[in-house]
């Protein structure tokens, strides 16, 4: 994306690397857990990550992860990306 402030949502499958020719994403923070309205049903996890240049040097650029548990996948029918 090269627009300034877009927004955009993929589904893939989770890859362990997170690295890039131009840099690396770091995760920034800690995982949150995230439940469905209401509170009682676990829908999976949040994570945030940063973008460090070659060198280290942070950029302004963060993307959010959401993991989808695996048991509510399987209890709401939900295909594997």
């Amino acid at each position: 994306i090269t627009a300034a402030n877009k927004e955009s949502t993929f589904l893939t499958k989770k890859t362990e690397t997170r690295k890039h020719s131009k840099g690396t994403w770091r995760q920034h923070g800690g995982t949150e857990t995230v439940k469905c309205s209401g509170g009682k049903e676990l829908f999976g996890t949040k994570t945030v990550f940063r973008f460090h240049h070659p060198g280290g040097t942070p950029s302004s650029w963060f993307v959010t992860e959401f993991c989808v548990d695996k048991d509510y996948r399987t209890r709401h029918k939900i295909p594997n990306p």
